[in-house]
């Protein structure tokens, strides 16, 4: 019987590792994609101040960002930008050096009075011309899996985007908060 327990548990903590090893990125399963998504709000900012907000940040984060944006449509409310990820290794002697392939990806920002949407999608990797969707290493970052060795060091890619998406999207969020308003004092 404590066999049958102790089997138990650690194939319920295998399924368990499996189905969070798989998952450094969000994954739509309906649309069988990575996503990241939210609605922001920012109260008392009008669709074209968030606009202008966005453009800015966007010009401050990224060099030449003019030549990335594929849709700036101020009186639409919408940008889509080409934005890309260049994945740095970190050496066991603390060395760090770059990936050859880009991670490029499609930041989508929809704009309405008092919020903004986001939408960052369609992550693909550039190797040397030959582009492939990013999902597919997450599909394979599972223990067992042998498409990828260890030596295409696929779970530290994973989460370098991960991460740097991250980075993005609060410096993003940092730029298009909410005006301070200061209380008018009557003295």
């Amino acid at each position: 019987m404590k066999k049958l327990l102790l089997l138990s548990a650690l194939l319920s903590f295998g399924i368990s590792k499996i189905a969070t090893a798989q998952d450094v990125l969000p994954y739509d399963t309906g649309t069988k994609k990575i996503i990241y998504s939210e609605v922001v709000m920012v109260p008392n900012a009008n669709k074209d101040k968030l606009f202008d907000r966005a453009a800015k940040a966007l010009h401050e984060m990224y060099q030449q960002a003019d030549s990335k944006f594929a849709v700036k449509d101020k009186a639409a409310g919408k940008i889509v930008f080409n934005g890309f990820v260049r994945i740095i290794y970190k050496e066991k002697d603390g060395t760090n050096f770059p990936d050859p392939s880009l991670v490029k990806y499609r930041l989508t920002l929809l704009f309405k009075d008092g919020k903004y949407k986001y939408e960052i999608t369609d992550f693909i990797v550039d190797h040397a011309g030959v582009p492939f969707h990013v999902e597919r290493w997450q599909q394979h970052n599972v223990p067992g899996d042998k498409t990828y060795d260890k030596t295409d060091r696929v779970p530290e890619k994973l989460q370098f985007i991960h991460d740097d998406i991250a980075k993005v999207l609060a410096r993003l969020k940092k730029s298009m908060e909410a005006d301070v308003v200061e209380e008018k004092k009557d003295w």
